[in-house]
């Protein structure tokens, strides 16, 4: 069957005196959660774990502990199952009886218990054998007696709780009341005998068909030994049968993956160094390889291009040297002594079917040394084989343009594209390295000096790596807060913005027209707190931004009486102790309760920063007024950690006070837990 269901039950022990936690953290103060009946069972008959037992409180005086609800389906005895809770808190016992229903699944706190009435119910103990006798414990030191606490006031009738028959009703009973406490006694009345005994039972191992002493120890040991002897003989048939195994006939050749991956990594490195010994080798044999008889006037491809280079650029010098010598000679060239009678082609055309031209066609030996002039070339077909061969030069060329290892092009505006120009450090480009007429046009990656700050430009980092404050807008929170500009980027704003993200939807002073407050009065506690007569008490404010001080704001949940005249006031100090503004006497005003807003005597023009409000109250009874939480005078939670000076709740060290001082001496002002509610307007 599934578990049933489970429920936290909670709680928080408190000491009504010093309103300080019973903290048993070392065992001195606990709780003891017992099923009631003690047994309870699924449908099966076998007995439930259902948490419970001894809960240690914590340091804070609370416990918490998952328990089986009352009314969890599948559980027997199906009626009447409650908790019986024990407490052992301040050195003394006591005990209710509680029902912990499924309701919503939420923990449900002690506070939140109705006690169960179990008037009528009789239970027959049925006690079982006598255990061993434990150890005396040792006596624990006697406490010192604590101070008479002040009655207190008497509070309201509380409602009658559900009896455990309503309980019951409300869980799904049908019958009488009378009907069900006959069902807890059973069908025979109340227990008169166990086992056929009566009067005090004590029930045997007999009684209870147990097993005999030890039966239980001696069959585990025999199923222990048992079970060891069959494995040792599998094991040792096992490791016998060495023969045939996946097809393997003998299994004592197998390697484990381990010894395999060692015997493969051999191999491996056994193989490289004959490898490596194999290409020493090659390297040294200098001869009769890929048929050349001595490899050493082999060339590498980079060597043979810069030899074919060189011989190229010799090629070019020594042709454009005989063209030079050709021009140069202007006598007896093609049987001519005066070259300056020769005739250009379109007038030697003229001349095509001439005796002259015939007579020269005719003499084909001793022109230039050339023996045979019928091997020269016509202007014509020179410059088509010339073009060709440098269309072929143009090819060759045009497969290492842009290549690597080959040359850099240029583009239409007759520069070197930007893909081809590396990273140029500032001093090549500057210094003149670089031919200016083969620099690229930057401009489509660069922008120009001139842009930065200016309209329709970009914005400049100064010397910190940030934005000017000059070039940056009104940010909204949240393009400050999403992240839009990179943080390194922004500059520090706290000069000139305020910090918008610490507002959200959270209601602030402004918001009720006031300009600093010690905290949200609608968060203040239902009871309030009162001043002690003659001392001077502190309350800490932010001023978040320059402002004029004029007023300040408090809530009298219960007046005042008997106020003395003159010695009920309120002020204005600054962190240095200086009083910097006060309202008139309030010996009137605080006799009446209220939301009390009270102008100073003279407005403040105060800076960012700390401020204190300060009250003096003398008189009979002091006005109750809105504070925060109130935990004792031990503890300050208005003041986590803040030391000696800088406390946002404080008092004078000293009463005795009838006014506010012009000047104080804030570390003399020791932690109060009045956290009082003070505004400033």
């Amino acid at each position: 069957m599934p578990f049933p269901t489970e429920r936290t039950v909670t709680g928080k022990y408190v000491n009504p005196v010093t309103r300080e936690p019973y903290d048993g953290s070392s065992g001195d103060h606990y709780v003891i959660l017992e099923p009631v009946p003690e047994r309870w069972m699924d449908q099966t008959g076998d007995q439930i774990f259902l948490g419970g037992g001894r809960v240690d409180l914590g340091a804070d005086g609370r416990f918490a502990e998952d328990v089986v609800c009352t009314d969890a389906a599948g559980v027997l005895p199906a009626e009447g199952r409650l908790w019986r809770l024990r407490q052992y808190v301040g050195g003394s016992w006591s005990m209710q009886l509680l029902a912990v229903p499924i309701g919503d699944g939420a923990p449900l706190d002690i506070a939140d218990f109705p006690s169960v009435d179990v008037e009528g119910v009789d239970y027959v103990p049925v006690p079982g054998p006598p255990g061993p006798p434990g150890a005396t414990g040792m006596a624990g030191e006697a406490g010192a007696p604590g101070s008479s606490g002040q009655d207190g006031t008497d509070g309201a009738p509380g409602e009658d709780g559900a009896s455990a028959y309503e309980i019951a009703v409300a869980h799904g009973y049908i019958g009488t009341e009378e009907e069900w406490l006959a069902s807890l006694a059973g069908s025979g009345g109340l227990v008169q005998s166990v086992n056929d005994k009566q009067g005090v039972v004590v029930l045997g191992a007999a009684d209870v068909e147990a097993d005999p002493a030890g039966s239980a120890t001696a069959a585990q040991t025999a199923a222990i030994s048992a079970a060891a002897a069959d494995a040792t003989g599998k094991v040792s048939a096992h490791a016998a049968d060495t023969t045939n195994v996946h097809g393997i006939p003998d299994t004592s050749n197998l390697e484990t993956t381990a010894g395999a991956q060692a015997k493969a990594d051999t191999a491996e490195d056994s193989a490289s160094a004959a490898a490596q010994a194999a290409l020493e080798l090659h390297a040294q044999d200098g001869t009769n390889v890929h048929g050349i008889a001595n490899t050493t006037l082999l060339e590498t491809a980079a060597g043979a291009q810069a030899k074919a280079d060189a011989a190229w650029s010799a090629a070019v010098s020594a042709s454009a040297g005989q063209v030079a010598d050709h021009a140069a000679a202007t006598a007896n060239v093609h049987g001519i002594s005066d070259t300056s009678t020769l005739v250009t082609e379109d007038v030697l055309d003229g001349y095509a079917t001439g005796p002259d031209l015939a007579a020269h066609a005719s003499d084909t030996t001793g022109i230039h040394g050339i023996s045979d002039t019928a091997l020269l070339e016509t202007k014509t077909g020179a410059q088509t084989k010339a073009d060709a061969a440098q269309a072929a030069a143009s090819a060759e060329v045009a497969g290492q343009r842009g290549a690597a290892n080959g040359l850099a092009g240029l583009d239409g505006s007759v520069k070197v594209p930007l893909a081809q120009v590396p990273s140029l450090p500032a001093s090549q480009v500057t210094s003149g390295t670089l031919d200016a007429a083969r620099i690229p046009d930057l401009t489509a990656a660069y922008l120009a000096v001139a842009q930065r700050g200016a309209a329709n430009g970009v914005a400049g980092l100064d010397s910190g790596t940030k934005i000017p404050i000059a070039q940056v807008p009104n940010l909204p929170a949240s393009q400050v807060t999403s992240g839009t500009f990179g943080a390194a980027q922004i500059p520090d704003l706290s000069a000139i913005y305020l910090p918008m993200v610490t507002y959200g939807n959270m209601w602030t002073a402004s918001d009720s027209g006031l300009i600093a407050w010690t905290f949200d009065p609608a968060n203040s506690s239902t009871t309030g707190t009162t001043l002690t007569a003659g001392y001077i008490y502190l309350l800490k404010v932010m001023v978040r931004q320059p402002a004029t001080l004029t007023k300040i704001n408090m809530v009298v949940g219960t007046a005042g009486s008997t106020l003395t005249s003159g010695q009920n006031l309120a002020g204005l100090y600054d962190t240095s102790g200086t009083r910097r503004a006060i309202t008139a006497d309030l010996s009137t005003t605080w006799t009446s309760a209220g939301n009390k807003t009270i102008n100073f005597t003279s407005s403040y023009s105060a800076a960012a920063g700390a401020y204190y409000l300060a009250l003096v109250f003398n008189g009979t009874s002091s006005p109750v007024f809105a504070c925060g939480s109130t935990l004792g005078a031990a503890f300050t939670p208005g003041n986590a950690n803040l030391s000696s000076g800088s406390y946002r709740f404080c008092r004078s060290p000293a009463n005795g006070n009838t006014s506010l001082p012009v000047n104080i001496t804030l570390s003399g002002y020791t932690p109060d837990a009045n956290n009082l509610y003070g505004a400033v307007g």
